[in-house]
């Protein structure tokens, strides 16, 4: 994170003396938001404006140093994507919607000078008011942003990141729509290469996906995952819409409402935002007369619902004449009612102000109050693997505190003994005890989980270990899986088991677990980046790799921060020894994601040269000498005669994980149940019991392995097991 010191001076001028720094107002991994005076206005009227500096930037002589992990061209990328926000937010014309009043370089970055909003973010006026809002208002403040989403819509730009930190209240108490770091223009009927941007409890599954259609469905799904966090201090679980509508805490219209809009299968979803609050208000719903202005107070006065108005009207007065008229169909993902994959690879943060500003009015509502507040409009949003249930006073994405979840389930077996609980540290979350029978359920057939599995490591071929989202745990024991106590409820996507006794798993918001003494604990990390794989050369060295290039370092009993040549995300790390080592991944360049390869190497890690890859997933070592990388496309590379070089596929599928059981046999699996075999110099595609996104596989020997990953019968993800063994590969029951 950027320090005080990193910010200009009270008192800097910018623009040669036009904008004079006042304050700073917020700041964070990719830049500073100041309060300044416009003084080249006779009016002097304040501003906010926004700075981009990425951590590790330095500020020499007053000019921008970018810092030197980031390559010219990523630095390009950082100022285009600041560009394309000023200019998005210029074009559009809105009382709901931030105003761009200028945008230039200077001091070798890029500035963004906004009007400045004096009020405070929905999710810290939750946390003010006990975890949630009274149904009115939360309403009011829903119909606002909806409201500004047909305006972003009919003109072709998704907001895409949604959420209660990006929408600001003003102190007359109306709703404002912040942070377009994230936006982009989408194009009807077209599959775009999109950079994979998201706040994991309020994103859709296709947010997912770097190559997926979006369409105005995506930020409603984050819009109606916001209502349901405001109404119950809740974020609805990604795939249960069916738990909203059941959700009695709910009136039936709201929460009927709010679970077509949260379908998993977006062809399922509400397609427009006035559709949205038709279903939400009641068809016969018509927006309240504006009141006239007066002194903003702490009540949101009444709520407008029945009166007789036209159900199909949906024109917003005063505003800008549509770029362009998309029906929704042109939106809907060309894939039937089959629900879209979400890959590790489609994975990879953060906030804005003002005063004295003229009624904010949507022609839905009519707001009365507010509260004040200063807030920080960052450029990105993190990218993570999957929603998560949040909890009242703490917004998944907005650096809550994880709500863990307890209690352990025989999957296979409903006698299977219970184990111990996990055990508190001073860096770990209680786990408090549950009754099984109202947690999940036993099942004494197919294995059905809630979440994805994404992990799995065997230890032996009578113990092993899978993880997966929501912080699930399951151990492989007595012939049975076993879903353990879990100190966490981040989503768990790679584990390493170092013996018996000891092991590491990795995730979300940089979570590290630690399995010892029979008990997995949460345990103090050197960052917040989301971690996707975790590899141990033994007990007392290992590495893990993330988002933002990072990498951390295992050694002397803790995790440190390593030096890495990129910012790309990193997917996999593979260890030869304790001196080399080799990390794959992605990295989006001039639109087009590519794969990254990294070398450890004397005591250092350098980005190798060489084709552009599509992007990659992971990656095994047989030894020094020799390996292989899987990635999109069916892409298979082998290393051999210190080279990587790409050899020919048996499939165009989507290759998440390869598991070399020696330099002459291996197998790789992916997307639609893409079971791959590598033996006698070929790989050759082999029957699957499934068409399940296939994550992870784990080979104990050439006889007997294990695969994880999920499956969305109805539309809902749950995960799968498969085990090979006697030549075939089964659904494990």
């Amino acid at each position: 994170m950027l320090g005080k010191s990193d910010a200009l001076p009270v008192g800097s001028q910018l623009q040669g003396g036009k904008y004079v720094i006042e304050a700073v107002l917020g700041q964070g991994s990719f830049g500073i938001t100041y309060r300044a005076a416009n003084t080249g206005s006779l009016l002097h009227k304040q501003v906010a404006i926004k700075e981009l500096l990425v951590e590790g930037s330095q500020r020499l002589a007053g000019h921008v140093q970018h810092p030197p992990e980031r390559s010219d061209e990523s630095w390009g990328r950082l100022t285009a994507n600041f560009e394309r926000e000023a200019q998005t937010l210029a074009r559009l014309k809105h009382s709901n919607i931030v105003t761009v009043h200028d945008a230039f370089a200077e001091n070798g970055t890029i500035y963004i000078v906004m009007e400045f909003v004096d009020g405070t973010t929905l999710d810290q006026l939750v946390r003010q008011r006990g975890g949630k809002l009274p149904e009115d208002e939360a309403l009011r403040y829903v119909a606002e942003i909806a409201d500004a989403l047909s305006v972003l819509h009919k003109n072709g730009v998704l907001h895409r990141d949604i959420k209660p930190a990006n929408i600001v209240i003003d102190k007359p108490g109306h709703a404002m729509l912040i942070d377009f770091g994230t936006a982009r223009d989408f194009v009807a009927d077209k599959t775009l290469t999109h950079s994979v941007i998201l706040t994991p409890a309020f994103a859709p599954p296709e947010q997912f996906q770097a190559r997926a259609r979006r369409g105005p469905y995506t930020d409603i799904y984050a819009l109606a995952a916001t209502t349901y966090w405001l109404l119950t201090g809740e974020a609805p679980a990604m795939g249960e819409a069916d738990a909203v509508k059941d959700d009695t805490r709910l009136n039936p219209q709201i929460r009927t409402a709010l679970a077509h809009a949260l379908a998993f299968n977006s062809q399922e979803r509400t397609q427009e935002a006035a559709s949205f609050m038709r279903e939400l208000l009641g068809p016969s719903a018509q927006p309240a007369a504006p009141p006239p202005q007066a002194e903003a107070t702490s009540s949101v006065s009444g709520f407008q619902r029945g009166a007789t108005a036209d159900a199909n009207a949906t024109t917003i007065p005063n505003q800008p004449q549509p770029r362009q008229q998309w029906d929704a169909e042109t939106y809907d993902e060309s894939r039937g009612n089959q629900p879209p994959s979400f890959t590790a690879s489609e994975l990879a943060s953060r906030q804005l102000n003002a005063s004295s500003v003229p009624p904010r009015r949507s022609p839905w509502l009519a707001i009365g109050g507010g509260v004040a507040a200063a807030v920080l409009l960052g450029v990105l949003a993190i990218v993570l693997l999957g929603g998560n249930k949040g909890n009242g006073t703490n917004p998944p994405g907005g650096g809550a505190s994880d709500t863990p979840t307890a209690g352990q389930v025989a999957m296979a077996s409903p006698t299977a003994a219970p184990v111990a609980q996990a055990q508190a540290t001073s860096t770990s979350t209680p786990v408090p005890p549950t009754n099984t029978a109202t947690d999940t359920p036993a099942l004494a057939s197919k294995l059905s989980l809630p979440y994805s599995l994404l992990g799995v490591q065997m230890t032996s071929t009578n113990e092993g270990w899978a993880v997966g989202g929501g912080g699930t745990i399951l151990h492989y024991s007595g012939g049975n899986w076993i879903q353990m106590s879990s100190p966490t409820t981040n989503t768990l996507p790679s584990v390493a088991i170092v013996s018996a006794n000891e092991g590491w798993a990795v995730g979300q918001n940089g979570t590290i677990l630690h399995y010892s003494g029979a008990n997995w604990i949460q345990v103090s990390n050197p960052t917040t980046n989301t971690l996707f794989d975790v590899t141990m050369v033994s007990a007392d060295e290992g590495w893990a790799v993330g988002e933002n290039g990072t990498i951390l370092h295992y050694s002397g009993r803790s995790w440190t921060k390593a030096g890495s040549p990129t910012d790309a995300l990193l997917f996999s790390v593979a260890m030869v020894s304790a001196n080399e080592g080799w990390a794959v991944g992605n990295v989006l360049t001039n639109n087009t994601i590519i794969g990254t390869i990294l070398h450890y190497s004397d005591g250092s890690w350098t980005k190798m040269s060489g084709p552009n890859y599509v992007a990659l997933e992971d990656v095994a070592m047989v030894s020094a000498n020799e390996g292989w990388a899987v990635g999109d496309g069916g892409t298979i590379l082998h290393y051999s005669g210190d080279s990587w070089m790409q050899v020919s596929s048996p499939t165009s599928a989507l290759l998440l994980s390869v598991a070399m059981v020696s330099a002459n046999e291996g197998w790789a699996v992916g997307e639609n149940g893409t079971i791959l075999h590598y033996s006698r110099d070929s790989w050759t595609q082999v029957s699957s019991p499934t068409n399940a996104l296939l994550r992870r596989a784990a080979m104990i020997s050439a006889n007997e392995g294990w695969a994880v990953g999920n499956a969305s019968p109805s539309g809902n993800p749950i995960g799968i097991i498969l085990h090979y063994q006697n030549g075939v590969w089964s659904e494990y029951h």
